[in-house]
């Protein structure tokens, strides 16, 4: 994923929850996932399905996220030729 993510980096703002008990977080570490999410990178009390645990608290959650991404402008896909 590392070396992916350096070919094709996000265009968009990540952020990433974790649940607390989650035997794939351990399994697949969380090192990358939170180097890209950064300071977007958020725990809540659970196992890999916390949405379906907690879903109120989850809401809130991803709510929080969202509101504290500041827009990305977008970057054009095929740079225009100087005239």
């Amino acid at each position: 994923v590392p070396a992916l993510l350096k070919k094709h980096p996000p265009r968009c703002a990540v952020g990433f929850v974790a649940g607390t008990r989650s035997a794939e977080m351990r399994q697949g570490g969380f090192a990358s996932s939170h180097k890209l999410a950064g300071d977007r990178w958020r725990w809540i009390e659970g196992t890999h399905l916390y949405p379906m645990e907690r879903p109120d608290d989850t809401a809130m959650l991803v709510l929080e996220l969202l509101s504290s991404m500041t827009p990305v402008p977008p970057r054009p896909r095929h740079p225009r030729p100087a005239a």
